[in-house]
């Protein structure tokens, strides 16, 4: 080794290893083609390998699983290499999956789309925020409520919306082919990759050249003193410049060990961005996806269902939030049967108007779509004849229970009223194969078969 490799080995192991990162030990994670690479300064360890093409990557400092897109879905697994599991099916390529890291949300890119999902616990909550025309790299700001992106279309351009969609406005234009890009949390800038150049720019879109080399650029990241790139097509290794430089001089680093990067997380970068926010307690109290915005948090629903009144509960469209649970009342008749197959399609059970309150918005519920119809419910004794029961299990004692029974009813007329429906003001036992309306109930919102 020349005394220039032993000079450039130890500034190298010296500006990496000299902050210390928000879990101990500093590393910079890398992913290739089909691994993914950690390096702390002085050794390369494998945190995944063999793996279908990766694209984007991220890491949770506080779960210490690395997220990255690979085989058609987003993916995590330990920085042991252990614990690998799909959270999001039907992701493909894409440049830009980034974390929020207080409100438990990943975002990703795809062709035309921008989309968020809930990562924190076992439901994914997948939501497109917004579609836009090819969208490229991105990088998020929970601290104000925005994410920014690339778009290497043929209108090549860098975007800028609040968190949850709204707002959606450019901020710069007439890029060649952006891709990759990141924001500097200490100094409130951005860096992006345009082909062969890198830019960095204020948050209003002020821009100006930091790197103009003769390599295709990629993957980027920024910690306090420096930024950090690659190159998929012409070069080894990470390439390292610091911030204040206002040359082309940059060091290279992982040479023996990385050919074809694609993207990096820096564990020295300022981690701003994982400090509490509204979503970060309790979900910020919505039912589904919280999510940062300029002026304080959102509640989102899934994509097809939708945010009810209360600006917090999430019902599949078309049904409405009452106590917890969400209705709807369809205008089609069905048998008995055909109707609970069609709720459980759904993911819920024909309705459960058990206390009056309920009942009495059921009422107002189905005389909303026919006054003069019949609305079946979820309430039968088709297994013993008298052992009325509702659909979710629990038995209802017509004498003891509180119900809401036409009088003389039920009576089973001629031996054959098995199933319960509900008309005018009171409910009513019919033969289970008649034809009624009927109204589908899903528990608080949650579709039972993902539970």
């Amino acid at each position: 080794m020349t005394l220039y490799d032993v000079i450039m080995t130890s500034l190298i192991d010296f500006l990496l290893k000299r902050v210390v990162c928000y879990l101990g030990k500093s590393f910079l994670l890398v992913s290739l083609l089909t691994s993914i690479l950690e390096y702390d300064g002085s050794e390369v360890t494998v945190t995944a390998s063999k793996l279908p093409r990766i694209f984007s990557l991220d890491y949770d400092p506080v779960t210490e699983l690395v997220y990255f897109i690979s085989n058609g879905g987003i993916r995590r697994i330990g920085r042991d290499g252990k614990r690998m599991e799909t959270i999001v099916d039907r992701v493909f390529a894409s440049d830009g999956l980034r974390l929020d890291h207080a409100g438990g949300n990943v975002y990703w890119t795809m062709v035309r789309t921008i989309s968020v999902a809930r990562a924190a616990d076992g439901e994914s909550y997948v939501k497109t925020l917004l579609t836009t025309d090819s969208p490229s790299g991105l990088a998020l700001d929970p601290r104000n409520g925005l994410m920014y992106w690339t778009s290497d279309g043929g209108n090549a351009r860098v975007d800028r919306a609040a968190m949850d969609g709204s707002n959606h406005t450019t901020l710069i234009r007439g890029l060649h082919r952006p891709r990759a890009i990141t924001i500097d949390y200490t100094e409130d800038r951005l860096y992006f990759c345009d082909g062969y150049k890198i830019y960095s720019s204020d948050l209003q879109g002020n821009y100006t050249l930091f790197q103009n080399d003769m390599t295709y650029k990629v993957g980027i990241a920024v910690d306090d003193n420096y930024v950090y790139w690659g190159s998929i097509w012409e070069e080894r290794g990470i390439r390292m410049k610091s911030k204040s430089s206002t040359n082309q001089t940059f060091t290279t680093i992982m040479a023996d060990d990385v050919s074809h990067p694609v993207d990096f997380y820096v564990s020295t970068a300022s981690r701003i961005n994982t400090t509490n926010h509204g979503c970060s307690s309790f979900n910020g109290g919505c039912q589904e996806l919280c999510l940062s915005h300029p002026e304080g948090i959102r509640c989102a629903c899934r994509d097809n269902w939708e945010l009810q009144k209360d600006g917090v509960t999430c019902c599949l469209s078309g049904y409405t939030t009452y106590a917890g649970a969400c209705f709807k009342a369809f205008n089609q008749e069905n048998t008995y049967d055909n109707a609970r197959q069609v709720c459980e399609a759904d993911g819920g059970m024909l309705a459960l108007p058990k206390d009056k309150d309920v009942s009495n918005f059921l009422r107002d519920l189905k005389n909303a779509v026919s006054e003069s119809s019949r609305f079946w419910i979820g309430l039968s004794d088709q297994k013993d004849e008298g052992e009325w029961m509702w659909e979710d299990g629990t038995q209802h004692d017509t004498i003891g229970d509180w119900s809401n029974w036409q009088p003389g009813e039920p009576n089973d007329n001629q031996g054959v009223e098995d199933c319960a429906n509900y008309g005018g003001s009171g409910w009513n036992d019919a033969p289970c194969s008649s034809t009624y309306k009927f109204i589908c109930q899903m528990e608080k919102g949650i579709p039972r078969n993902v539970l």
